[in-house]
């Protein structure tokens, strides 16, 4: 039975793992793309990231500021480097969450091979063999 939690766990945290990952891909292309804003003019022409590989074309007005969603109804309008000094905070934020998944994953792994290992001698003990 614990080792059938602990393997519960275990892909439980591996999954969110994966989910952690493709946040600091999305939050790394917004930075990589208000980096390639930063340095435009205002009129010029460019390929903003979408979503999912697809870009659109599109003619920048502004390029100093940008809309960002603070919560699920506030939206905010600040400058690029503001935005960029918070995605960086997040970015960060998240590589320390995935460290802490990480470790929390080879804690599950080495219970989860020590309980293997208990239930092996006890099937030899036992004689009963392992299918």
């Amino acid at each position: 039975m614990e080792l059938e939690t602990s393997r519960a766990q275990l892909d439980t945290l591996v999954k969110q793992d994966e989910i952690l990952r493709l946040n600091i891909e999305e939050f790394m292309r917004a930075r990589d793309t208000l980096n390639g804003i930063k340095g435009s003019k205002s009129g010029e022409n460019m390929l903003v990231p979408i979503g999912a590989n697809f870009f659109i074309h599109a003619k920048l007005d502004e390029v100093d500021k940008v809309i960002s969603n603070l919560g699920s109804t506030i939206a905010a309008e600040e400058s690029i480097g503001e935005a960029l000094k918070r995605l960086d905070r997040h970015i960060d934020g998240l590589n320390k969450a995935g460290q802490d998944i990480a470790s929390n994953v080879a804690e599950l792994e080495a219970k989860c091979g020590a309980l293997t290992r208990q239930l092996q001698e006890v099937y030899a003990q036992s004689g009963i063999e392992d299918e």
